[in-house]
């Protein structure tokens, strides 16, 4: 998704974006960022956390995952090594909620690249509407993700 970012933050009108200052660190798994937190506040490196919040088939009113190591357990790791819940977007649930809002679809091994595909086809569908009213509904359809760049580069 950062990959396009000048895209992005021109589509959803991100004023004064930091985009261009800003570095992505992939942590590879979320149980990794509180890592890279820790190193972060260390030295003293402003940032912001960007996770899903990962409920994989819980009950989202009373999560309780049997797993120690389930993906859900992570938030509150994660949460703890920010500290400034203000550096922290949790996507509700997972990014693929985000790209595809009508239903995420079924795929495992290929998702980063699926997911790039998507939003190369959003982003083309956003630029290339010419009609206000149009353009208005995709904008208001892709919401979150607009949030999120906002989040990300302001």
């Amino acid at each position: 998704m950062f990959s396009e970012a000048k895209k992005l933050v021109d589509i959803f009108s991100v004023v004064n974006s930091l985009h261009k200052e800003t570095t992505v660190v992939s942590c590879g798994g979320k149980w990794t960022i509180t890592a890279i937190a820790k190193v972060m506040n260390e030295l003293s490196l402003p940032y912001k956390v960007i996770h899903d919040r990962d409920l994989k088939n819980l009950d989202s009113n009373n999560p309780q995952p049997e797993s120690a190591i389930h993906p859900y357990n992570a938030n509150k790791v994660i949460s703890n090594a920010v500290g400034n819940a203000a550096n922290i977007f949790v996507v509700a649930d997972t990014m693929e909620d985000i790209l595809w809002p009508e239903g995420r679809p079924n795929h495992s091994s290929d998702k980063p690249y699926k997911a790039w595909v998507e939003l190369k086809k959003i982003i083309k569908s956003i630029e290339g509407e010419n009609d206000p009213a149009n353009k208005a509904i995709l904008l208001a359809k892709y919401q979150k993700l607009g949030d999120i760049v906002r989040f990300a580069y302001n």
